[in-house]
């Protein structure tokens, strides 16, 4: 097994090996800074990882994070300087540096596993947490404070995506598994 990180230019029609410096890392999440796409991140079994020119090179962005498991991962689209990522344990963290340096940012998530993070597109204060066992947290503060979101989801159900729709954000769409 041979995992990392690939990249298409021509559509998905051949795919070529990005990250060769980070194999055998499992990739959890990847996600493309919208104002500047040659910036990605990704999230990995043991840590956090940013390109910033396009995939070429790729640096551990780790200060104040825990070594740990990471899952998932969110860019605010209004500043892209502030992102969010999960660790095991229900962790969520912030930067607002762009991963320089990250803060723990989870009052009120009791939860095992954060496995998605969705923020509002038109008010990146809100962001929604999916977790397992039938969880969602709301934070309408940028992460400072979370409260349970999860009423009328049935039970053990693993959140795996939530969306959000840009026309109108109180519309709001889950996946799970059982």
């Amino acid at each position: 097994y041979v995992g990392g990180i690939f990249k298409s230019l021509n559509g998905g029609e051949s795919w070529s090996a990005t990250s060769e410096e980070l194999i055998p890392d499992d990739i959890h999440k990847i996600a493309i800074d919208p104002q500047h796409p040659s910036v990605i991140y990704a999230t990995t079994h043991t840590g956090v990882v940013k390109s910033i020119d396009g995939g070429a090179s790729w640096n551990e962005i780790k200060n104040g994070l825990p070594d740990s498991n990471f899952y998932a991962f969110a860019i605010d689209p209004q500043n892209t300087s502030t992102v969010y990522v999960s660790a095991y344990g229900g962790q969520v963290y912030k930067s607002t540096n762009g991963g320089e340096n990250w803060y723990l940012s989870n009052n009120g998530i009791v939860a095992h596993s954060v496995n998605v993070l969705a923020i509002d597109p038109q008010n990146p204060s809100i962001i929604y947490a999916g977790a397992d066992f039938s969880q969602v947290f709301k934070t309408t503060d940028g992460g400072a404070s979370w409260s349970d979101s999860s009423n009328g989801i049935p039970p053990e159900n693993n959140i795996e995506s939530i969306t959000i729709d840009p026309q109108n954000t109180s519309t709001l769409y889950l996946g799970s598994f059982h």
